[in-house]
């Protein structure tokens, strides 16, 4: 899955400024920053990475300072909606995570379809219709409101240096997040996807960045004493692979970054080994559904659906994982099939869920699996997600940090 490294690459190219491209052939990339953070997801290398896409470390302007007194947090209130989220809500996030699949793929047509199932506000419609990146987050934003939650939230943009001003007090509030954990243990969506090496937009660059945010996050909450317990563990699982595809040799180096910088025991640890979970609860609970997943089948109202660990050939019958792609086929040859549409959402559910059930930080770039994990009573997780650029997602990205 990574990009061979032995290429014509002239390492004048490597140096900095960076250029927001990324060529098609890997080893004459002009972004060098994704290639080298790829192959060696060192600290530098991941410093390098946020740099390029104009991410303010973590935690950053914290240092130099006085380690932090860990204190006993104020338990968190519990989320009213969590077990028992109002229908109307968790069916129209239900509605618009499947349109948010099917965003670009005939607007006008799905549009039609679902305009019989929510009374959409005019500025969803109007981005719908247009085909525009900011219905996911206007569509999340319009749940998180509904629901009466809201989240801290601090962009990432070139912004003029004033603004850059506020990032301390942002920083503040991301410590105030992290003294609620109890663990390090964590459960990342979308972070394990393939890099594509045959375009710009990768979704393995939004693993790549989110990965490169995670280890300078934990290098500086280190340096802060604000890392809890002798150990950290990424929950790994079948469950990973009904929504991609890991990177495995990547997998393997991150951790062994993290764990040389904190000096704390880092392993990727099988979920089941944790805690049995064959049954989403939550899931279960909120659409009034009887899933049952195990290590190759999905099983919903009494039909089995296949589990890959990589994308299949066959896409004949909805299996997982499946691409957006293959879920519009399925949609659009079944459009009144409301079965694909929960199990095209379980897919992100299913993450959200194990991470509450185990007391983990979840992490993911998705705003609507986020705001599931929200609807659910989840306490620490963290949404880094694209804004509405306007350009290739990967080439121009305007990133944000929720929690």
């Amino acid at each position: 899955m990574i990009a061979d490294s032995k290429g014509p690459t002239p390492r004048s190219a490597l140096d900095p400024p960076f250029n927001f491209r990324l060529d098609n052939d890997p080893a004459t990339l002009a972004y060098p920053a994704i290639l080298l953070f790829a192959e060696r997801p060192t600290l530098k290398h991941a410093k390098m990475m946020l740099r390029a896409y104009n991410i303010n470390p973590p935690l950053s302007t914290l240092l130099p300072g006085k380690p932090y007194k860990k204190t006993r947090a104020n338990k968190p209130k519990s989320e009213d909606l969590k077990g028992g989220a109002k229908a109307s809500i968790i069916s129209e996030l239900l509605i618009l995570d499947t349109m948010h699949d099917l965003l670009h793929h005939d607007p006008k047509l799905v549009y039609n379809i679902f305009k019989k199932e929510i009374d959409l506000p005019l500025h969803l419609k109007t981005s719908f219709l247009a085909s525009q990146y900011s219905f996911s987050r206007d569509a999340a934003n319009y749940i998180l409101k509904r629901a009466e939650i809201n989240l801290t939230s601090t962009s990432y943009y070139p912004v003029p240096p004033e603004i850059k001003k506020m990032q301390k007090y942002y920083d503040g509030k991301l410590v105030n997040a992290i003294s609620t954990w109890t663990n390090m243990k964590f459960v990342l969506d979308n972070f394990v996807a393939g890099l594509d090496p045959n375009g710009t937009k990768s979704k393995g660059t939004f693993a790549l960045i989110g990965c490169a945010y995670l280890i300078v996050l934990i290098a500086n909450m280190k340096r802060l004493n604000l890392l809890v317990g002798n150990k950290i563990v990424f929950l790994d699982g079948f469950f990973m692979h009904i929504d991609g595809n890991y990177m495995q040799k990547f997998t393997s180096l991150f951790t062994k970054t993290i764990a040389r910088l904190t000096n704390m025991h880092t392993i990727i640890k099988p979920y089941i080994d944790d805690v049995n979970i064959s049954i989403p609860k939550y899931y279960n609970q909120l659409f009034n559904t009887n899933v049952s997943i195990n290590k190759t089948h999905v099983t919903f109202k009494n039909i089995k659906y296949d589990i890959f660990d990589y994308i299949q050939t066959n896409k004949s019958t909805i299996s997982f994982p499946h691409s957006k792609e293959d879920f519009y086929e399925h949609f659009k040859n079944n459009p009144k099939n409301k079965d694909l549409w929960y199990l095209n959402f379980l897919r992100d559910a299913f993450k959200a869920d194990v991470a509450v059930e185990t007391n983990s930080i979840y992490m993911t770039h998705d705003r609507l699996a986020h705001t599931y994990y929200k609807l659910i009573g989840g306490k620490h997780g963290f949404l880094l997600s694209l804004e509405d650029t306007g350009d290739d997602l990967v080439s121009h990205c305007e990133y944000s940090v929720s929690f």
